[in-house]
């Protein structure tokens, strides 16, 4: 055979085994499938790159990592719905493959100062009392399952869906209060580490996966149903079809959820332990350390040292407390936890809407709208003018009416169809009417209606949430 001959022939052989890999490239999904029935629960696919990413957890349901770019998605093998979005890989028997134990110690940056709102009770223990009733105070926690609002065992406590083939409970098991994962025969419980929301509107929870913090698929909404009740359902902004438990929890969101937390590496991974769970009195008066070891050494000293009263500082000053979340969307000017009472909070956040009218749960532009008011134009009214940050005072249309009649009267009030009585006992239906929470607008359509307070202070007869203009 010439040498001409002998090259034209190893073309051709070439030329056929390529266009025989080309065509089995496109079985090798099947391969895979075929590949993962013959493996026992849990083992790795070792044959190719592409293969080594898809785990199998039971004969019918695989852990596949490549599908989403952090994390990994669970499904039934032969179909695209539902998945379940994890941080990490899950194993057969539960759990996550690469889970490390729990972090020890309160690693904190030195020099912060925080020691949380417990440590106040000793000296301020009836304003500590009520203090700990607040929203403020409520607004994140450590979960346990007396805390949890919704129900823990049957009827009440599945997310419904209307996929037979999964379903999530929310129980408690061994101490451990759990989101129970079910997709055909496999079973994954996810933590329920930490609780955010007092319950006002809704709980929602976080998990740990080693140091990362994510968001639960599962927050339960009070008050959803017409006798009052509350429902499990899919956490805003997460869809119905899947269940994801991969949304990372970023330090954003924690600055107005937690007095303070150590941060380790973007975007959600924290020193776990150094947490102080909610808003509390620090946040207004300014780290607690210094003040609580000072008195502690000297408790015949009754004058407060190295502590803030917001009384003393001025009315902008006063303001920017509250400006650090009842102002809207923000990014970071500094660092995280780095506000002190009497500092500019332009010089920490910058706002994403500053003059939006929107409102909502984290549009959280409560004082944007104040500032529109007359009544703040016009007089030197704060915040605490109608609040009291130590108290809870949700739903006491009453005491809030109280500070409205500081200034003015009811019987100025031309709602003639009421008595003067009842115009005092509500300023607020007619004056501060109810508006839906734009960001919330997606749980609409699972029969909730979420609204808050409008705090631009007008008349606004145009209202269909003000009781009294049905009267």
């Amino acid at each position: 055979m010439s040498l001409t001959k002998w090259i034209v022939g190893l073309l051709l052989c070439l030329l056929i085994a390529a266009g025989f890999w080309t065509a089995r490239g496109d079985r090798d999904d099947a391969a895979v499938v075929a590949a993962l029935q013959r493996r026992r629960a849990g083992d790795a696919i070792e044959k190719s790159t592409a293969v080594t990413t898809v785990h199998r957890l039971t004969d019918q349901v695989i852990a596949d990592g490549k599908q989403i770019s952090q994390g990994w998605v669970v499904q039934v093998r032969d179909r695209a719905r539902p998945r379940i979005k994890l941080p990490a890989r899950p194993t057969a028997r539960g759990g996550f493959a690469d889970d490390a134990p729990r972090s020890a110690g309160r690693e904190r940056e030195p020099g912060l100062g925080f020691v949380g709102a417990d440590a106040c009770a000793e000296c301020h223990r009836e304003r500590h009392a009520g203090f700990r009733e607040t929203g403020h105070y409520q607004t994140s926690a450590v979960c346990t399952a007396d805390r949890v609002l919704g129900p823990l065992q049957p009827p009440g406590n599945q997310l419904q869906t209307d996929d037979p083939s999964w379903s999530i409970r929310m129980q408690s098991e061994d101490g451990q209060v759990a989101q129970v994962v079910q997709l055909l025969d496999w079973r994954f419980p996810i933590p329920m580490d930490v609780i955010v929301g007092s319950g006002k509107l809704a709980q929602t929870f976080l998990f740990w996966q080693q140091d990362a913090l994510y968001e639960s698929h599962v927050s339960y909404f009070t008050k959803t149903q017409m006798d009052g009740s509350g429902q499990w359902l899919a956490s805003p902004g997460f869809e119905a079809v899947d269940a994801n438990y991969a949304r990372p929890i970023r330090v954003e969101c924690l600055e107005c959820h937690v007095t303070y937390i150590a941060k380790k590496e973007p975007p959600n991974r924290f020193h776990r332990e150094s947490a102080i769970w909610g808003i509390s009195c620090e946040r207004c008066h300014g780290p607690g350390q210094q003040h609580v070891e000072f008195h502690q050494q000297t408790p015949s000293q009754t004058k407060a040292k190295f502590i803030v009263h917001p009384q003393d500082l001025s009315r902008q000053q006063q303001l920017d407390l509250c400006a650090q979340c009842h102002s809207g969307g923000f990014k970071f000017r500094q660092q995280p936890f780095r506000f002190r009472p009497g500092d500019d909070i332009d010089d920490f956040h910058k706002l994403y809407h500053p003059d939006s009218e929107d409102t909502g749960v984290h549009t959280s532009n409560q004082l944007t709208r104040l500032k529109q008011s007359e009544c703040f134009k016009q007089s030197e009214m704060t915040c605490t003018t109608c609040h009291n940050p130590h108290q809870l005072q949700r739903g006491d249309l009453v005491a809030f009416s109280k500070a409205c009649l500081k200034c003015h009267s009811a019987l100025q009030c031309k709602q003639k169809t009421l008595t003067p009585v009842e115009l005092a006992a509500d300023c607020i239906s007619c004056h501060m009417p109810r508006t839906v929470n734009v960001d919330m607008q997606d749980m609409v359509t699972k029969g909730l209606e979420v609204s808050s307070i409008d705090h631009f202070i007008r008349v606004d007869r145009k209202s269909d949430l003000a009781p009294h203009a049905s009267r």
